[in-house]
């Protein structure tokens, strides 16, 4: 695990005299570190698979290591760019590891803010699940990620967005011009969604620490009637379900042919079958494509999906590691059918009995 510097704004919000949602505003709530696990950072990005059938696991395993070739990661120390690297490199790779790395700082703050928790189909992607999201269709910007939570048998959910800047965080505790452009934007699809609640992080990356600023809007949404003065706040509504489980099934459906795909493209795991009643592919690979690394990844895929009983146990596990960092430990997480495993500081890959130790 490695920190990252947070800040965390409160925003409020209002009708403009054009009848827009727009943010009236925003104040510095809190300041800390904040605990990144790469194994996180490299699961919200193999989110690109759902829809994609043609995807492969040589493709898609090769994605996560080219994030990972560019992240500076030493145990216990701030997690940062290898900038020289980053500076270096073509344009549309700086923007899909800037990209890539934003969403894992927001699924990170989302995981340290509102106690999310990884589970079985709780985290979409927006861009990849246009089936199960036909509710959420509109033109115009919208968010990257929506989060499922189950407070009690309480659903509500959560739009996410990710943006970043390879720039150093301006000083001050003040949000920028082009923040405010933003968070108006996602709040215009907020209002047409039924003042859905929408988060909005920015991940800067240009110096010797990664630093987030998480914008929160709180509150109930309520419909603004016709004579809504310019400037009344209106907050949102975070435990407002929207109606998009009777397209689930179908989406399911179609999420099981892709996994079904990565599964036979990925090589027979090298290793002795895991200790759970199932089988996975995959293999260890080091995380740098740049040059030699002691970071291994393994990108696994299970021949179906888990039983509660392992999620729940990894999950127990990873939450024992966040409270005592500094106890080191292989990184290992799983969503769905793929499970993430990351071990640092080692010639050679673990064992597979040093990886199932996290989760037994």
């Amino acid at each position: 695990m490695a920190p990252v510097t947070l800040r965390i704004f409160e925003c409020s919000s209002g009708y403009d005299s054009a009848g827009r949602l727009v943010v009236i505003g925003i104040w510095l709530k809190d300041e800390y570190e904040m605990l990144v696990r790469l194994a996180d950072v490299v699961r919200v990005n193999a989110l690109a698979v759902p829809l994609r059938v043609s995807a492969s696991y040589r493709v898609l395993r090769h994605e996560q290591r080219l994030l990972l070739s560019y992240l500076l990661d030493v145990p216990h120390r701030p997690l940062s760019l290898r900038m020289g690297d980053f500076r270096a490199s073509a344009g549309h790779i700086r923007r899909f590891v800037s990209e890539s790395l934003g969403l894992g700082m927001l699924t990170a703050a989302v995981q340290d803010v509102y106690g999310w928790s990884s589970g079985r189909r709780n985290l979409d992607n927006f861009d990849v699940l246009p089936t199960r999201l036909a509710h959420y269709k509109s033109p115009g910007v919208r968010p990257d990620l929506l989060f499922s939570f189950d407070n009690d048998g309480a659903l509500w959910r959560l739009a996410g967005e990710a943006r970043g800047r390879s720039t150093s965080r301006p000083k001050g505790p003040h949000p920028t011009a082009v923040q405010k452009r933003r968070l108006n934007e996602i709040l215009g699809w907020s209002a047409r969604h039924r003042h859905h609640p929408v988060v909005m992080t920015w991940a800067y990356t240009g110096s010797s620490q990664v630093k987030v600023d998480l914008f929160v809007l709180r509150g109930e949404g309520t419909t603004p009637p016709h004579d809504t003065e310019p400037g009344t706040t209106v907050p949102l509504n975070i435990a407002e379900d929207l109606p998009v489980d009777a397209i689930a099934n179908r989406a399911q459906q179609n999420a099981a042919v892709a996994m079904d795909h990565l599964y036979r493209t990925a090589p027979r795991f090298e290793q002795a079958r895991g200790p759970w009643n199932h089988q996975m592919r995959g293999n260890w690979v080091t995380a740098d494509l740049l040059g030699q690394s002691t970071t291994h990844l393994l990108l696994g895929i299970l021949d179906r999906a888990p039983e509660q009983d392992l999620v729940a146990s990894i999950r127990s596990r990873t939450q024992d590691r966040l409270d005592r960092p500094g106890q080191d430990a292989i990184e290992v997480d799983l969503l769905g059918r793929i499970l993430v495993a990351i071990a640092r500081d080692r010639v050679q890959p673990p064992s597979w009995l040093e990886v199932a130790n996290q989760f037994e």
